[in-house]
């Protein structure tokens, strides 16, 4: 089999924004802990009246964002940062796991609401403050993916990949429903929903594990000098953006009545 030759100026570029991506995940995460350090709704919540990040949630995204800096410090083969790594998605699988199980079996563990205590527990008129189902699947996706990723074995990166693009569409979803206005996308149910500032750094995470991998999948097709290649980077920012704009507008002339919805979705 000819490998495929692939674009170098992009899979320098690519690589680049996955070794930041790490910082700024983690940067995400530590914004949101001064948010309920200071009582500053802004950082917890970013617009009023949404959801505010869970604390617990904010300090999975630093050790995320941590285990996926470990990831590129470990390209000097260090066995401890391959070691730290895995050491901090199994903390996220933890997290991710024990939520879930709260949610399935009924146990009330409420690790999440160790940090930040009272303010927790005032902070929705519903409901205390807690880790969303959809955000526990997450971690515990992002956690699979990061300990496959920072493992010695190569021969993990195609399940590394393929968990990657599930967290991605996972957190594309919550995403689209903010814009749409839409809660179902981003709740379960009558349970607390996820953050949209949750979903903004789970997909962003997902990009950064992602873009970590140019060698072997799609990215590599993505990257690759063929003409398919070619073809994807071209298409690939209107095959997301334009059906989400064309949503978007379907509902807004729909809610001002300026044609039928039959007619909105037909076009």
């Amino acid at each position: 089999m000819v490998p495929i030759e692939n674009n170098l100026r992009l899979v320098h570029w690519l690589k680049s924004f996955s070794r930041w991506d790490g910082w700024l995940v983690a940067l995400g995460g530590g914004i949101v802990l001064l948010g309920w350090s200071f009582g500053n709704e802004m950082l917890k919540c970013i617009l009023p009246g949404l959801v505010a990040m869970n604390p617990v949630t904010a300090l999975g995204f630093i050790l995320a964002g941590a285990s996926l800096m470990c990831y590129w410090l470990a390209e000097t083969k260090l066995a401890h940062k391959w070691k730290c790594g895995r050491a901090m998605a199994c903390v996220l699988v933890v997290i991710g796991v024990l939520k879930l199980s709260e949610y399935i079996v009924g146990w009330h563990l409420a690790f999440d609401q160790i940090l930040f205590q009272t303010q927790l527990q005032n902070d929705g008129p519903w409901f205390a403050n807690q880790v969303a189902p959809n955000t526990a699947y997450n971690f515990l996706i992002s956690g699979l993916t990061l300990w496959l990723l920072n493992s010695p074995i190569r021969g993990f990166s195609r399940g590394a990949q393929n968990l990657s693009l599930m967290l991605a569409f996972i957190s594309l979803v919550p995403l689209v429903g903010y814009i749409y206005r839409a809660s179902y996308l981003y709740s379960i149910g009558s349970y607390i929903p996820m953050a949209l500032h949750t979903a903004m750094l789970f997909f962003l995470l997902a990009l950064g594990l992602l873009l970590a991998q140019t060698d072997s999948g799609v990215v590599a097709l993505f990257t690759s000098k063929t003409p398919g290649g070619a073809v994807a980077r071209r298409l690939l920012p209107f095959a997301f953006g334009v059906p989400i704009l064309l949503g978007a507008l379907t509902i807004w002339v729909d809610q001002r009545k300026i044609y039928p919805g039959e007619f909105g979705i037909t076009i």
